[in-house]
């Protein structure tokens, strides 16, 4: 039974997950010149810790924008290499 309470909370934490992503703003994928694998960033809700590129919602010139060591873009991409989530922006 508790094994059974462990994987409903696993697969809700994961819908929710989903959900939150699915709320993003679009965009476009990323360039060709990346190569295979890279997905498109659409996330927004950071938790504690967060290292990859943040969606800037604030009013503003850069509304709408992913803000990412120190520089502002437009479009982020994502993919995973030995297990880590690798990240470019542009």
């Amino acid at each position: 039974m508790k094994s059974l309470k462990l994987a409903c909370a696993a697969a809700l934490a994961v819908a929710g997950f989903t959900a939150g992503t699915a709320n993003a703003r679009p965009g476009r994928a990323p360039p060709h010149e990346w190569g295979p694998g890279w997905q498109r960033w659409q996330g927004r809700n950071y938790g504690h810790g967060w290292a990859g590129p943040a969606y800037f919602a604030g009013p503003g010139e850069h509304h709408g924008w992913y803000h990412w060591h120190d520089s502002w873009y437009e479009n982020c991409g994502w993919r995973l290499r030995h297990r880590v989530r690798e990240w470019n922006c542009y």
